[in-house]
C-alpha cells in the first residue's frame, strides 16, 4: 500500500528520535529522509499485515505508540474493508516536549503532536494516554500492537495482564519481543501463545500471538 504522508515539522524530532535506524539519512537531506520514513512504515505494514483482523471496523490498543505512524496505515486498510466506519486506534505513550528519553519509558512522544500528526494524514478517531491510562480503553479490543516499545524495551508483565483484560478470544497480538531475554519470552508464554513468527530481526522478534484457551 504505497502512499505519501504529511509530516508536520513539529512531528519531525519525534520521528527523528523514534526512527533512529534511518537517521544516516538526514545528512543526505529531508528528502532522503523522508523517503526512508515512508519505506520504514510501508515495511512496518507489509510485516504485519497477514497477520491483522480480516474484518473492519477495529478498535487497536497499540502500547507505546510513538507518533502513531502505522496506524495511517492500518486506517486505510481498515477503511476498504468498511468504508464509513472508521476504526479506533488508541495510542500509549509518553507526553514530552521536546522528545526526551527516560530510563523507564523511552518517552519520544507527545500527545499534542501525535494527534496533528495523525490528523494530517487523514487518522481521526483516535485517543491518546501516557502510560499507567489503560483504563481509557474499552474492553472488546482487536488488535494489540506493539512495535519496538512494550517487550521491546518494557517487560511484558507491566501491561498483559491489562492486555487481557480489554481483549477478546479472537484478539490478535502483534508485538517486537526483545531478543537474549528468556525470562520475557516464559511472562508471554503464560498468557498467550505463538501464531506466527512475522519477523526475525538481530534484535528482536514480530511476533504474532493469541489468547490461550480458557
Amino acid at each position: 500500500m504505497t502512499r505519501d504522508i504529511v509530516i508536520p515539522e513539529a512531528a519531525r524530532p519525534y520521528l527523528e528520535a523514534q526512527r533512529g535506524a534511518i537517521s544516516d539519512k538526514l545528512a543526505e537531506g529531508h528528502g532522503a529522509w523522508a523517503a526512508a520514513l515512508l519505506q520504514s512504515y510501508e515495511d512496518d505494514f507489509a510485516q504485519i499485515k497477514p497477520a491483522l483482523p480480516d474484518y473492519a471496523p477495529v478498535n487497536v490498543l497499540d502500547i507505546g505508540s510513538g507518533l502513531g505512524g502505522i496506524h495511517i496505515w492500518l486506517d486505510d486498510y481498515f477503511r476498504t474493508m468498511a468504508p464509513g466506519h472508521p476504526s479506533t486506534f488508541n495510542l500509549l505513550d509518553g507526553d514530552n516536549d521536546p522528545p526526551t528519553p527516560n530510563k523507564n519509558w523511552m518517552t519520544h512522544s507527545n500527545r499534542g503532536v501525535a494527534l496533528s500528526f495523525l490528523e494530517a494524514n487523514g487518522v481521526h478517531r483516535v485517543n491518546y494516554r501516557r502510560p499507567g491510562n489503560i483504563g481509557f480503553v474499552p474492553r472488546g479490543v482487536d488488535l494489540v500492537l506493539s512495535l519496538q516499545a512494550w517487550c521491546f524495551h518494557l517487560e511484558p508483565r507491566f501491561y498483559l495482564d491489562q492486555a487481557l483484560y480489554l481483549s477478546q478470544p479472537d484478539t490478535v497480538f502483534v508485538m517486537d519481543v526483545r531478543a537474549g531475554r528468556p525470562e520475557w519470552n516464559e511472562q508471554l508464554a503464560s498468557k498467550l501463545e505463538i501464531v506466527k513468527v512475522l519477523a526475525h530481526k538481530p534484535k528482536y522478534r514480530r511476533i504474532q500471538f493469541r489468547r490461550k484457551p480458557a
